[in-house]
């Protein structure tokens, strides 16, 4: 067979791209050639090399296409039509839907997008290999299994069956793809019929082929017809690359070690062997016994697919001929026939030693520079810091700097740290659609309609830079924050459309009723809110979220939708949340412009698709989000470029630092093919991780070239484990001298840009303004007091004043201000409505049916405790803790009604200073004339005693007969006061409560006071009360107490002391800074003089993390 391709070989440290262009530029019409390069930046930059070398003001550029961009106008100019073939994107969803219905996979039908994009790929790399007759179709099932080994024949037959099956469900939903396409184009350019077409759509001037590690035998196929065809007068170039430098044939020599005969050394260089004719056919790569690890390996796979040295078998009919040359080891040539090997290969001890001095490599001012680091982010310090010392040397900034770098997590950190150090980056590395703001946008707002508005999906919609709803009142910024705080402080179940719109009305009447008390007085006429046409704030906002969502919630609930109505209802959602950014393509944002396309393909394909269901298609769209890759708007004219491996693979720069080396990141670790052993892919010729790695050591060895000085990087622990360099490394590493080892990086400081701004002018400028004046506020009055303030005040004169003075206090939604409702205020609020004198709870009481009030008080609990939308967990342990205690309330009401009645419910009081004085004087004088009352002072009357009482009842007698004696209720779901607390004046709000019922109302005479119980422990009124009907003195001594904790706190003159307790001599007290707000801002702990026990109880407190409680 003719020689179709002229090989020509460049050595790895040659310019490739510069050596075409200086062959080009040597034609005489080089306007004519066709120059196939592997990608669109090869063909940029071989554009922009010939338009420098020309010399001249203009020059006819060649054509310079990748294969696939020649393979369209190929099929444009042979009549194929691929209008009707379904996109890349859209053939495994056709497939997963068929998948489903599988018996082998109903058990795991979620399995079913995964394993058919694996079979959507599997079919196209066997088609691609000419082999889907023999594997697919064809009869030859028996001869495949046979070839799969007797160990592994069962289980292959049975993958063999159902590879055959999953290609018929392919073939009936997808009957031509794009890889149809691409083999009848194989066939037509090949038929002589096509021949004068083909002529006229082949090159006018020779078919140069450069670059490429990877052909496919379809491609090369179309590649040798056309070369063929262009081929009579012109020469047809195969551009490959060769280890002609010491270095590169030390590491190239490192996989020499499986050369067993000198006869595969031609392949390495095309030339014909002393054993030729013991080489098998182009189609049996690679020959027997060689190598397909080093890095010439895929360029003998290239020239081997271009230039076949004899015939391909027909290995599409049935059971392959000449199967003896397959390579399988059975069939391997008995080496004792052939001819003794004139000379072994060199081992690698004497490879070494050939390379002479070796120092040359690693001179401070050589070419390379290994440099072992420490974990990633030391990498990607020690990375940055050479850029910029780069950057600062004498011309720096004009040279052309790249970072090399498969690993994306390090090429961020290495761009932060370079963006730190004010220089700005030109980055070539994608990431994934579903991790930038549009896909983020999108999979979002999908599950906020799937998942029925669940609150963090939402929030994740609504604060998005995207959306945009333009509400008439405020910012949006403004109302998703409001939202947030409700959201956020929401226990409730999943709330919905319709549990969105009742919390935005809750909150919008809680802010309503805040501003009207806390508003001046001037009638309700005149508050804004009150308007018939006054916004609703936050409900309004609601609104205008799930009018936007509309479309999409109005599919949540079909059975089934189309495809088409899904991605309509995608739009108009998207452009009603976003409507200063459509779904269109945009200039400015590629990652917008990637969704759009995706939309716009999905929408072309849109009637093959299958009928599905919104969250099966919002599952859908991730997978496909997830698998499109999006690269970065570019800045080219930037100083540093941030690469891949692959894509400076052709291109030359002036430095390169080739980073993260490190084991399983460059070559990558290669996963095991899901489908076939590895006997019959030998078997097929399919390609396997061999391949792959020939690729990655290729890639390596042409790096090591692309600049005069190249700095290789890696690390050396992450975590807690060790971490080996690249297999690369430690090849190249043998080149080093004897007892040399890689250097160790110093860890560098990060780099910070330095801002340009001269500080005293402002300085200046600020030191001579005029003083603002000063405004005082007016302070907030204190005199309005409850015994919880003068209980805080007594305990921490701080904690009163920041929280009461100057009203500071954790950040709270104004709706749980209003509405909180935990479990002693839901208690509370239970036993009052149960204990309605026109109830049904007081009727069974008084009549003494235990069983109907027991009923009564659980039916009351449930509705308190669980109203409709409030169903949470939280909830109903409080509901069953409370409904345990049933009984025994039931009992203690029973038994307390046959001489204690409720007359009186949260009862609020409001009670001057002077009046208690007043009282606790005329007590004092009628029963106690020994005991003191504090005497009168001046602004008694303004201090106003406040609070509200649980319940007081009022004694009857036998007769029922109610008599004017009365009892002060107070219930504790806590720990309640003991009447020693009483007694020591620590407790005194059974005292308050008493003495304000006597005090606004002589003719109320309160006989006794308790606390009453409700919980685990113990419920109902003490057998002994707090207050015992002859503890009158204890209400004069702990009036005269609140009468002195009211007037300290009102007293603008009084010293405040940490601790005050124990300042007054009152001993080492509990710590009131257990529950503290501002335990952080006090700093307790640096006072000193403290008692040992409150110093102990001080480390516990500063030494208990963070967010404990």
């Amino acid at each position: 067979m003719p020689t179709i391709f002229n090989i020509h070989h460049v050595p790895f440290a040659d310019d490739l791209l510069a050596r075409l262009a200086t062959d080009l530029l040597a034609l005489d019409r080089p306007e004519q050639a066709l120059v196939l390069l592997p990608s669109s930046r090869a063909c940029r930059t071989l554009g922009h090399t010939l338009l420098e070398r020309c010399g001249g003001p203009a020059l006819l550029l060649p054509r310079i296409l990748t294969p696939a961009q020649f393979e369209e106008e190929l099929a444009m100019a042979l009549g194929l039509d691929g209008g009707a073939v379904p996109g890349e994107r859209v053939r495994h969803l056709l497939l997963a839907h068929r998948l489903k219905d599988e018996p082998w996979l109903a058990d795991r039908a979620e399995n079913a997008p995964g394993l058919a994009r694996e079979f959507v790929d599997f079919f196209d790399e066997v088609r691609r290999h000419n082999r889907q007759e023999l594997l697919l179709e064809g009869d030859g099932l028996a001869e495949l299994v046979a070839r799969a080994g007797s160990q592994a024949a069962d289980q292959q037959e049975a993958e063999l069956r159902r590879l055959r099956r999953v290609w018929g469900l392919y073939r009936a939903v997808v009957p031509r793809d794009e890889l149809d396409l691409a083999v009848e184009l194989a066939a037509r350019v090949a038929d002589p019929v096509h021949a004068q077409t083909l002529a006229m759509v082949a090159p006018d001037g020779p078919l140069w082929v450069a670059g490429f590690a990877h052909l496919d035998p379809l491609r090369a196929a179309i590649l040798r017809a056309v070369g063929a065809v262009g081929a009579v007068g012109q020469e047809s170039r195969l551009y490959l690359p060769t280890a002609a430098g010491p270095l590169d044939r030390f590491f190239a020599g490192t996989w020499s070690g499986l050369e067993a005969w000198s006869g595969l050394e031609a392949w390495s260089g095309g030339e014909t062997g002393p054993h030729a004719a013991t080489r098998p056919h182009a189609e049996t790569w690679p020959p027997t016994g060689h190598s397909r690890l080093d890095p010439l390996a895929p360029a003998r796979k290239v020239e081997a697919l271009l230039n076949p040295v004899a015939p391909p078998s027909p290995r599409n009919s049935g059971k392959p001929e000449n199967s003896k040359d397959l390579p399988n080891t059975k069939d391997l040539p008995n080496t004792t026939d052939l001819p003794t090997p004139p000379k072994p290969a060199p081992s690698l001890r004497q490879r070494v030693a050939a390379l002479g001095d070796r120092t040359v490599f690693w001179a401070p001012d050589g070419p390379l520079r290994l440099l072992a680091c420490g974990t990633p982010e030391d990498e990607s310090l020690v990375v940055a810091d050479q850029v910029v010392r780069l950057l600062q040397t004498e011309g720096g900034t004009a040279r052309r700097t790249a970072i090399v770098t498969n690993d994306p997590s390090l090429a961020a950190r290495v761009v932060a740290q370079l963006r730190d150090a004010g220089v700005d980056t030109d980055q070539t590395l994608g990431a994934p659609l579903s991790s930038l703001p549009a896909g983020l946008l999108l999979r979002f707002m999908l599950r906020s309609a799937v998942t029925d508005f669940r609150p963090e999906n939402l929030l994740e919609v609504l604060t998005h830079p995207f959306v945009c709803l333009g509400v008439a009142e405020g910012r949006d910024e403004a109302w998703v924050l409001r939202l947030e705080r409700v959201l956020r402080r929401q226990q409730g179940a999943q709330l919905g459309a319709e549990g969105l719109r009742r919390l935005a009305a809750e909150r919008d009447e809680a802010a309503r009723n805040l501003r009207s008390d806390d508003g001046p007085d001037d009638g309700p006429d005149t508050e804004p809110d009150n308007k018939p046409d006054a916004p609703k704030g936050l409900t309004d906002y609601v609104d205008a979220v799930l009018a936007a969502f509309k479309p999409l919630t109005d599919l949540k609930g079909r059975m089934v939708i189309t495809w088409a109505e899904g991605l309509a209802a995608i739009r108009a959602t998207w452009n009603a949340l976003c409507p200063e950014q459509p779904l269109f393509e945009n200039k400015e944002r590629s990652d917008l412009t990637a969704l759009a396309r995706l939309i716009e393909d999905l929408e072309r394909d849109v009637r093959l698709l299958p009928e599905t269901r919104l969250k099966d298609l919002t599952a859908d769209l991730g997978r496909l989000l997830s698998t499109e890759s999006v690269a970065p708007h570019r800045g080219q004219t930037k100083p540093v470029l941030v690469t891949g491996t692959v894509e400076a693979r052709l291109e030359r720069f002036d430095q390169l630092i080739l980073c993260g080396l490190a084991d399983g990141s460059f070559p990558a670790r290669r996963s095991r093919p899901l489908f076939l052993n590895g006997a019959l892919r030998r078997y097929l010729e399919l390609p396997d991780w061999r391949e792959a790695n020939a690729r990655d050591a290729e890639l390596f060895l042409r790096l090591l070239f692309n600049a005069p000085r190249v700095l290789l990087t890696w690390p050396t622990e992450g975590g807690d484990r060790a971490i080996l360099p690249s297999p690369f490394v430690l090849r190249l590493a043998l080149a080093l001298p004897e007892g040399r080892e890689p250097e160790r990086a110093v860890t560098p400081l990060p780099w910070r840009r330095q801002q340009d701004f001269d500080p005293l002018p402002a300085q200046a400028a600020f030191a001579a303004e005029p003083d603002p004046p000063i405004r005082h506020g007016e302070p907030r009055p204190l005199n309005g007091l409850s015994w919880s303030a003068l209980s805080r005040w007594r305990d921490c004169h701080y904690r009163h004043l920041l929280a009461r003075g100057l009203m500071l206090h954790k950040e709270e939604e104004v709706r749980e201000e209003f509405g909180r409702r935990d479990y002693g205020t839901l208690a509370h609020h239970c036993l009052e409505r149960y204990l309605d004198p026109a109830g049904e709870g007081y009727a069974a009481l008084l009549a003494g049916r235990a069983d109907e009030a027991a009923a009564t008080l659980e039916a009351t609990a449930r509705a308190l405790f669980l109203p409709p939308g409030q169903d949470t967990a939280l909830r109903r342990l409080w509901l069953d803790s409370f409904l345990r205690r049933v009984p025994a309330i039931v009992a203690v009401e029973v038994a307390r009604f046959r001489q204690w009645r409720p007359v009186l419910r949260e009862e609020d009081f409001a009670l001057p200073l002077s009046r208690l004085r007043e009282h606790l004087q005329t007590l004092a004088d009628a029963k106690f004339p020994d005991m003191r009352v504090p005497a009168a002072e001046k602004g008694d009357e303004e201090i106003i005693l406040r609070g509200s009482i649980d319940r007081v009842d009022q004694h009857v007698d036998s007769l029922g007969q109610a008599r004017p004696r009365l009892a002060v209720i107070d219930y504790k779901t806590g720990a309640a006061p003991t009447a020693k607390d009483l007694a020591q004046m620590e407790d005194l709000q059974i005292v308050l409560y008493a003495l304000a019922l006597e005090s606004l109302d002589p003719a109320r005479q309160v006989i006794e006071g308790c606390y009453y119980p409700v919980s685990e422990k113990e419920t109902g009124p003490p057998a002994k009360p707090q207050l015992p009907p002859d503890g009158g003195h204890l209400l004069i001594q702990g009036g005269a107490e609140l009468i002195r904790l009211a007037r300290a706190v009102t007293d603008e003159a009084a010293s405040f002391d940490l601790l005050p307790r124990l300042v007054a001599g009152q001993g080492p007290n509990k710590l009131p800074c257990r529950w503290c707000d501002f335990r952080g801002v006090c700093r307790l702990e640096e006072k000193t003089g403290l008692p040992e026990s409150v110093t102990a109880k001080l480390d516990e407190l500063v030494n208990r993390k963070e967010g404990w409680f």
